[in-house]
């Protein structure tokens, strides 16, 4: 099996790329292990067929000849999974601007040591809404102890 993945990860040609994944299927089939096909599937679609050109990242490749569906619900699963880490991505980088707008607020309001004594409760919220309630509250505290004690209670 090693040796018909190397020689996948060499294929120069669509041609090629075709006979070796129909060697993987006749090999796969003897041993009949689905989940290995659905793997060797995805990758040779996700990974491999885009390296041969557009024809090779258009065109499906099966190697189980019965299960196609399978196939169908693993690249969707990747695409998901992507979408999903994009998305964590996006609310972390939310968040940290967030706290960084919240800490320029404090250093502007009460100076650069009040923003180092907030900095450890601010990293403690992530709720989006508390930590716009504590961006609000920079203006209604007299002093960065107020704050911070605010802060941690909220």
């Amino acid at each position: 099996m090693l040796e018909l993945i190397a020689d996948l990860e060499r294929a120069d040609s669509l041609e090629q790329l075709d006979e070796l994944v129909e060697s993987a299927a006749d090999w796969i089939e003897e041993r009949r292990d689905r989940r290995l096909a659905a793997h060797l599937e995805a990758w040779v679609e996700l990974v491999l067929a885009p390296r041969v050109g557009p024809e090779g990242a258009e065109r499906e490749f099966r190697i189980t000849r019965d299960e196609e569906g399978q196939m169908t619900t693993l690249v969707e699963r990747v695409r998901q999974w992507g979408d999903e880490l994009i998305e964590q991505g996006m609310e972390k980088g939310i968040e940290k601007g967030e706290r960084a707008m919240v800490l320029r607020m404090v250093t502007r309001r009460f100076g650069p040591e009040a923003a180092e004594e907030l900095a450890p409760v601010l990293a403690r919220i992530s709720d989006p809404e508390r930590l716009a309630a504590v961006a609000a509250k920079v203006f209604e505290c007299g002093a960065v102890e107020e704050l911070v004690e605010w802060a941690q209670g909220a």
